[in-house]
C-alpha cells in the first residue's frame, strides 16, 4: 500500500498513457499498473486511443473493398498506410477526427464518474495520443517511401507544426504522463513473432526512432522505459518509481 503522501501526489495525474513500439508490453503492464492503483484506493478507468480504429479505419475497409491496392498492411495485419495520406492535409484531419471521437467521450465520462463518486478517476490507457501521432507520420512516411521521396526531418518538422498535431499535444500533456515502454528491436520483434503479430526490422527500427523523436520535440512529460532482457514484474516496478519521481516534481 502506497503511503498518503504518495496517494495525494498521484492525484495529480488524470491519465497515465503507456506508449511505444509493438511488443514492448503496454497492455500487460497497463492492467498490472491499474490493478495496483485499483488496491490502493484509486477509481481507475481504462481506455485505449488510436487513430486508424474509427473514421480512418473505414475509410480504409472501404478503400480495400474497392482495391487491395488503395491500402498497405504490415505483415501483422495492421494498417500502415492508404492512398488516401497522398492527400496529406485531408488524412492528417481524419486521422485527428478519429482521435477525438475516442477521446471527448472518454474524457466526458470520466469527468461525470469522478463527480458522482466525489474522487477523481485515474484513466489508464495502453495506447494514447502519442501512438496515433507517431502512425499518422508512419503513413505519410510509408507512402513517400513507395515513391522514392523521403525526407525524415521535413515530414516531422511539417506534422509538428500542423494544427491537427498542435492541438493533439495540448490534448497530451495537460495532467497527464506518458509512459514510453522501448526495447531492442531484434527482441521486439521476437517478442511480435510469439504472438503472431510480427512486422519488419524496418517498420519497428522506424516506430522505435519517431517515439524518441516526438517525446523531444513535443516536450511532453513522460517516463521512459528499456524493456530489453527485462521480466514484467521488473518493468512495471519501474514505471511505478518513474510515476513518483516525476510527478513529485
Amino acid at each position: 500500500m502506497s503511503s498518503p503522501e504518495n496517494s495525494r501526489t498521484l492525484s495529480k495525474l488524470e491519465t497515465v498513457a503507456f506508449s511505444g513500439p509493438d511488443g514492448t508490453g503496454k497492455t500487460s503492464c497497463a492492467n498490472i499498473i491499474a490493478k495496483i492503483f485499483s488496491k490502493r484506493g484509486f477509481n481507475i478507468k481504462r481506455a485505449w486511443i488510436k487513430n486508424v480504429h474509427t473514421v480512418a479505419i473505414v475509410a480504409m475497409m472501404l478503400m480495400e473493398k474497392l482495391s487491395y491496392r488503395h491500402v498497405v498492411r504490415s505483415t501483422s495485419g495492421t494498417y500502415v498506410t492508404s492512398s488516401l495520406s497522398r492527400y496529406k492535409s485531408a488524412w492528417l484531419w481524419l486521422s485527428f477526427i478519429g482521435v477525438v471521437i475516442k477521446f471527448l467521450p472518454m474524457r466526458i465520462s470520466t469527468i461525470l464518474l469522478g463527480k458522482l463518486a466525489r474522487r477523481p478517476i485515474l484513466v489508464i490507457a495502453d495506447r494514447y495520443i502519442l501512438d496515433s501521432m507517431v502512425h499518422i507520420l508512419i503513413s505519410e512516411i510509408f507512402l513517400n517511401m513507395r515513391n522514392n521521396i523521403v525526407d525524415l526531418k521535413e515530414a516531422i518538422l511539417s506534422y509538428v507544426n500542423s494544427i491537427p498535431l498542435k492541438i493533439m499535444r495540448s490534448l497530451l500533456i495537460k495532467s497527464s504522463m506518458t509512459v514510453v515502454l522501448d526495447g531492442d528491436v531484434a527482441e521486439l520483434i521476437e517478442r511480435n513473432k510469439k504472438a503472431g503479430k510480427p512486422d519488419p526490422y524496418w517498420y519497428m527500427t522506424l516506430q522505435k526512432y519517431l517515439y524518441r523523436v516526438f517525446i523531444k520535440i513535443l516536450g511532453i512529460p513522460y517516463v521512459y522505459i528499456d524493456t530489453s532482457k527485462k521480466p514484467l514484474n521488473k518493468v512495471c516496478t519501474e514505471v511505478l518509481a518513474g510515476l513518483m519521481e516525476k510527478v513529485a516534481k
